[in-house]
């Protein structure tokens, strides 16, 4: 349980590092500016507990996602 704002973080689903190291060097600074800034999409900016965050670091999702079945829906 997360106690307060302290313990959430706002988090990039795919780590800035990971899209620059997938291809994202080619993008142009105002691709890389909109994707860094994205809060049109429910999926590229995520509220996170800290401690995931850190944990997670910059990784490609694929390393630390849970298999199917393992993630609980979010409902707004």
């Amino acid at each position: 349980m997360v106690q307060g704002p302290s313990g959430v973080d706002i988090d990039h689903m795919v780590p800035l590092a990971e899209v620059h190291d997938s291809g994202g060097y080619g993008w142009t600074t105002e691709r890389r500016r909109r994707y860094a800034n994205d809060l049109g999409s429910d999926v590229t900016l995520v509220g996170v507990t800290a401690r995931s965050h850190r944990q997670k670091s910059d990784q490609d999702p694929a390393t630390w996602m849970p298999g199917s079945g393992g993630a609980l829906p979010v409902h707004r």
